[in-house]
């Protein structure tokens, strides 16, 4: 897959002017020509989203690419891929995962906490040798996450499953905002044929293509006074595409370890 970029972070030739001696720059572009050397291929590119207060970091700022390897794939809809996160203004460690690619929708669901990713400093020798060693344990490990996958596809939810988990993801993507009164469970109901199932891997993905993409409809309470009484005021509210790359990796994480749950359940 090609791709054409102007003044992106995976370009850079350098790392922000305001980094110390201490940091030595490893350029993203050259981490990936590493690994398409390794026989990983580039699937996606994704920036952070710059405030104004941040601008002078445009160049520089948090990335994260994902690649593909023939050993990776699960079935003809599924994969998994590598996440590579790195930045060129010394905030940010290289750090390599695991992920879920569901060609269906298109999303890109990563794996949890009980997989620990791998973060490398950029401070010294070994840069590469440490990639290496990552890139062979993340291969060696990948085998258990393609079983769970495939277990996920096997397990039912009941309403009451579904709801439950709908409405943890939604408290965790809601975290931040106050006074949240409902939540429109109507949101998630899936939009393609496809998504039309039970199973906990494709609820899994209904949940999570909502939560990251936008579109989570909730309303919110605020008490005022008026003509002596105190009354509630309901505002509609929805949800925005998630644009950090922080936030958007830790609420992956999250929806993953929430369906771990229930496969413990059936276990």
């Amino acid at each position: 897959m090609n791709f054409t970029f102007n003044h992106l972070p995976i370009d850079a030739v350098k790392p922000l002017s305001t980094t110390t001696d201490k940091y030595k720059f490893k350029s993203t572009r050259e981490i990936t020509n590493f690994l398409e050397s390794r026989g990983f291929n580039v699937w996606k590119i994704k920036d952070s989203r710059l405030n104004k207060k941040n601008l002078h970091k445009q160049g520089f700022q948090k990335h994260i690419v994902r690649l593909d390897h023939d050993m990776l794939k699960i079935d003809d809809k599924n994969r998994l891929q590598i996440t590579v996160v790195n930045s060129h203004d010394g905030t940010t460690s290289l750090k390599i995962g695991l992920g879920i690619y569901r060609i269906v929708c298109q999303n890109g669901l990563v794996v949890g906490k009980a997989f620990e990713e791998f973060s490398i400093k950029h401070i010294g020798q070994g840069f590469y040798e440490q990639i290496d060693k990552a890139l062979n344990e993340v291969l060696e490990v990948a085998a258990k996450y393609k079983e769970l996958v495939k277990s996920m596809q096997t397990i039912e939810l009941n309403n009451e499953q579904i709801q439950s988990f709908i409405t943890k993801v939604s408290m965790k993507r809601l975290i931040n905002i106050e006074n949240v009164s409902e939540i429109d469970y109507n949101s998630y109901m899936p939009k393609r044929a496809e998504d039309n199932k039970t199973d906990l891997y494709t609820v899994l993905n209904v949940i999570q293509e909502i939560s990251i993409r936008g579109g989570l409809k909730y309303k919110t309470v605020e008490k005022i006074e008026k003509d002596g009484n105190v009354i509630d005021i309901f505002k509609n509210r929805t949800t925005r595409k998630i644009n950090s790359i922080s936030t958007d990796l830790e609420l992956n994480k999250f929806i993953f370890d929430t369906a771990m749950e229930y496969i413990t359940k059936a276990a």
